[in-house]
């Protein structure tokens, strides 16, 4: 009930997905939307869904073998996690 699954959220993906797709050309276009729809949805999902939205994609993508990997910019998630810490948050990958 609380998630925006609106067409602003499906236009989003795919703009994540289409630069993903130019910063890896030649590699397979199901495990790049898989992981453009992980990458982008997963923050917003309470911890308590998170496994139900992977296997959700999993359903969706059942060519794809493994799930694929977070892209992560360390330099920013660094920062990420010690603003969150100063102001005494928990945190979270």
């Amino acid at each position: 009930m609380h998630y925006d699954w609106g067409l602003r959220a499906v236009k989003s993906v795919l703009r994540q997905a289409g630069k993903l797709k130019r910063q890896n050309e030649g590699k397979d276009e199901n495990l790049l939307l898989f992981g453009a729809l992980k990458d982008f949805n997963l923050p917003k999902i309470v911890t308590d869904d998170k496994s139900i939205f992977i296997n959700l994609l999993k359903d969706l993508f059942s060519e794809v073998e493994k799930v694929p990997d977070t892209i992560m910019n360390e330099e920013l998630k660094q920062k990420a996690i010690q603003a969150a810490s100063d102001l005494k948050l928990v945190t979270e990958d």
